[in-house]
């Protein structure tokens, strides 16, 4: 999703409410938001095709939104 389908989704929605965010992989995740900032990172996969970051500024790197969340609320 991108930052602007982010926000208009949001948008449709009282904004005084917590933003909870929750797996549907079958488990039940419940996560809140800690942060939201802009970092340097490389969208990669490993051996297993596994979506990863490598974090830093290079050539394959693009500017990426990171919501940091926490389990912890």
């Amino acid at each position: 999703m991108k930052t602007k389908e982010l926000i208009k989704e949001l948008s449709k929605i009282n904004p005084e409410l917590d933003v909870i965010c929750c797996g549907e992989d079958g488990k039940t995740i419940l996560l809140k938001i800690e942060s939201i900032e802009t970092v340097d990172a490389e969208k990669l996969r490993d051996s297993n095709g596994k979506p990863q970051l490598k974090f830093g500024a290079s050539d394959s790197s693009q500017k990426q939104a990171i919501i940091l969340v926490t389990d912890d609320f």
